[in-house]
């Protein structure tokens, strides 16, 4: 999904590691790299905002230009 997008990208390993802390915590709401986390706070904050967030960035990558 983010292969054409410039973004740090948090490897496979550390995010199936993060989702298994995340599952034996017992979380409900699993965020395994940076940008979920920031996703996860602005989403509690506003769900509508980060909506309309993603609702750009992917306007933008099917346009081909960067947010």
């Amino acid at each position: 999904m983010t292969r054409g997008l410039a973004l740090p990208k948090t490897s496979p390993r550390d995010v199936a590691f993060a989702i298994l802390d995340g599952i034996e915590a017992g979380q409900e709401d699993i965020f395994p790299d940076p940008f979920a986390v920031d996703f996860g706070r602005q989403f509690e904050s506003s769900p509508k905002a980060s909506e309309r967030q993603m609702a750009a960035m992917m306007a933008a990558m099917l346009s081909g230009s960067a947010v």
